[in-house]
């Protein structure tokens, strides 16, 4: 199911997608829980709903990422 978006819009790419991401060095990141924004570059439907199948998608969509914003220092 689509998460609400920080702007109050529905996002494209529900919660628990596989997706790509692009223009910020996402080590930083590694095993923190994060929001990120951006713009959707190259969509995928193969990706859309993906959440609870086991596997990955062949073509998961990328987002070119604006902003990483840090929401728990541990990722569970």
């Amino acid at each position: 199911m689509p998460q609400a978006s920080p702007n109050g819009g529905t996002a494209l790419i529900p919660r628990g997608s596989w997706v790509r991401l692009a223009g910020v060095d996402m080590q930083p990141y590694l095993g923190k829980r994060v929001a990120i924004s951006g713009d959707l570059v190259s969509p995928s439907p193969n990706a859309i709903g993906t959440m609870g199948q086991t596997g990955s998608p062949q073509d998961p969509p990328q987002i070119a990422v604006e902003t990483v914003k840090v929401q728990a220092d541990k990722c569970e």
